[in-house]
């Protein structure tokens, strides 16, 4: 059985940290989770370890280009938000456009009835999580993924 691999996107390192550590407790190896705090860093990570889980809050900077994402027009893609701050949301889309059958959980402060929230509900995200996050949601959702793969 391949090794699921885990991508958490969030620019806040205290978050990022309590992600891993509740992924950690539910015996999810270290070298399978990834970390990423920009839009462009996670659109790196995403296509270099195409990971089948990706934790990832909706509001992020956009990063700086890489050589492969100034090479490929990336970069291009992401500097179309509409905001600076809408780095989480550019990575959601591109990450599910790429690929539909990766498992994408929302970890924001925003609320359910939020038009981006929605959206990417509707685009096929796999759980919203509210912050602040609790270790035990976070252990519920690894339960319901562990479950339905």
């Amino acid at each position: 059985m391949p090794i699921v691999k885990f991508l958490i996107v969030e620019d806040s390192p205290v978050v990022r940290l309590s992600i891993r550590q509740a992924l950690r407790n539910g015996a999810v190896p270290e070298h399978a989770i990834f970390e990423a705090s920009t839009a462009s860093e996670a659109i790196d990570l995403f296509d270099k370890e195409r990971p089948s889980v990706v934790f990832t809050d909706i509001s992020l900077p956009l990063g700086k280009p890489t050589s492969r994402s100034a090479s490929d027009g990336f970069f291009s893609f992401l500097a179309s938000a509409p905001s600076p701050l809408d780095g989480g949301m550019e990575a959601s889309r591109y990450i599910l456009t790429r690929d539909p059958s990766v498992h994408l959980i929302v970890c924001t402060g925003n609320p359910p009835d939020d038009p981006r929230v929605r959206e990417l509900i509707k685009a096929g995200a796999f759980h919203v999580l509210e912050k602040p996050l609790r270790a035990a949601e976070v252990r519920a959702v690894l339960e319901r993924l562990r479950a339905e793969t």
